[in-house]
């Protein structure tokens, strides 16, 4: 009960800095609120849920001495990520800026329109005709989710179609979005982000691919209104929003299944949707494995090589002949949890951010690099805030939707992260061309000025 007690209060101890976030930035939503925030059910509230059996590896037979001291390493960690947004100073919003201003003087009311037409395109490209053919029929979505394990291993250039399709759907929330909108057109932009995000849903089986649009949305908005009102104020009801959206994603993860999760035991299908819920926030349970299973926790096991994987991740195979099957996650997963690397189960297990930085380096190296992720994720905030271009808004916009990725990978997030922002650079750019070569040679809109 000892051990519970710390967990409860580590929650509460987590939750006091995110409202202390809230109130410093001054916004509900900023990064550091959302990572604090997030933090809450990745550790310490799931390693005392997996006290009582929703565990996806069975922590029940580790040493409680192996448990403290993961308790001890993820609270360090994230301490560490967050301390550069302590130290730094406050940001300082242009009120005389909105984030879109910049890319309307390029894109007219006519091509805004586009935008929606053409993420459309590019999410339907990124899946493939055999996604497509498989919305509404389940077995055929049974079989998509079951492949989705596979799509992983050579799916480079549809996961750059992806990242182009948030990249564009993005810029139509920026462009169609301000502070003083009026509530149809609001509207208008839900119902849009709500359809989006179901055919996202359908066509990848993922709730995570899901709940992009609508997320980005409501980020996009919530700066948009900073230079009226600084944002999001009511941490309160972030935190109804946080439990609702909780809820949100297990319904998601059973409707993904269309009901076909099977009630082996008898325990009833809410139960099992929340297992699977749980299961997602696996980080502590697999860190303290690492930990009870690791040669040397100072210095690690693999000379950094890890965290190399992970950073040059993104390099196209094609110019790197040699480039390993089994990388990032999977390899860790093969060194120190090999019963499910060779259960086939299908599923890769996170490593949780301290423990694959522990793994690679040690714990020293742990403490410097959440530190250096978190003056990475400072930056971006920084440049989101107060330059408010659109490719620093889309970006940061991207940062706040992986701090769960942050949190189950640590390193990942980097080679990810310069990946989404040269997309982001490349599409911006195409778009602003494209919008600027049509209206020169056509001269003004026919539909006036924005």
């Amino acid at each position: 009960m000892i051990y519970q007690a710390w967990l409860l209060l580590d929650s509460l101890f987590w939750m006091g800095i995110a409202y202390y976030f809230s109130k410093r930035y001054r916004d509900a939503l900023a990064w550091p609120v959302l990572f604090s925030l997030i933090f809450i059910p990745s550790y310490p509230l799931k390693a005392l849920i997996s006290e009582y059996g929703f565990f996806v590896m069975d922590v029940s037979v580790i040493d409680i001495e192996w448990k403290y001291l993961s308790f001890f390493i993820y609270n360090i960690s994230g301490l560490a990520v967050i301390f550069p947004f302590i130290i730094f100073a406050r940001n300082r919003v242009n009120k005389n800026v909105r984030t879109s201003t910049t890319f309307q003087k390029d894109i007219k009311l006519i091509t805004r329109s586009y935008l929606f037409w053409i993420a459309l395109l590019l999410i339907l490209s990124s899946y493939g005709a055999d996604a497509i053919y498989s919305i509404g029929y389940n077995e055929l979505m049974q079989d998509r989710i079951e492949s989705r394990v596979y799509e992983r291993m050579g799916s480079g250039l549809y996961a750059l179609l992806r990242d182009a399709s948030l990249v564009t759907i993005s810029l139509f929330f920026i462009v169609n979005t301000s502070g003083n909108d009026l509530f149809i057109k609001r509207l208008a932009l839900f119902v849009y982000a709500i359809l989006f995000s179901l055919l996202s849903f359908m066509l990848s089986g993922s709730k995570y691919q899901g709940i992009l649009p609508l997320a980005a949305l409501a980020l996009i908005s919530n700066i948009n209104l900073m230079p009226v009102s600084k944002g999001l104020k009511s941490f309160r009801a972030v935190i109804i929003l946080g439990i609702l959206s909780g809820f949100i994603v297990m319904l998601a993860g059973y409707l993904r299944g269309f009901g076909g999760i099977e009630d082996l035991y008898g325990v009833g299908k809410i139960v099992l949707a929340f297992q699977q819920l749980s299961n997602s926030f696996d980080m502590p349970d697999n860190l303290a494995i690492i930990l009870s299973r690791i040669d040397s926790i100072w210095y690690g096991d693999h000379f950094l090589y890890i965290t190399f994987q992970y950073l040059a991740g993104w390099f196209p195979r094609f110019l790197w002949e040699d480039k390993p099957e089994i990388m990032g996650n999977l390899y860790i997963m093969q060194y120190y949890m090999e019963e499910r690397f060779n259960g086939g189960v299908g599923e890769v297990i996170s490593p949780s951010m301290p423990g694959e930085m522990i793994a690679s380096g040690g714990i020293f190296f742990m403490i410097l690099w959440s530190f250096f992720i978190g003056c990475v994720m400072r930056l971006v905030h920084f440049k989101a805030i107060v330059q408010r271009t659109p490719v620093s808004t889309i970006v940061y916009i991207w940062c706040c939707l992986n701090a769960f990725n942050l949190l189950r990978s640590g390193t990942g997030i980097l080679g990810s992260l310069f990946i989404f922002t040269t997309i982001a650079l490349i599409v911006t750019g195409f778009i602003s061309v494209v919008a600027k070569g049509i209206f020169n040679n056509f001269g003004s809109s026919p539909l006036g000025k924005n």
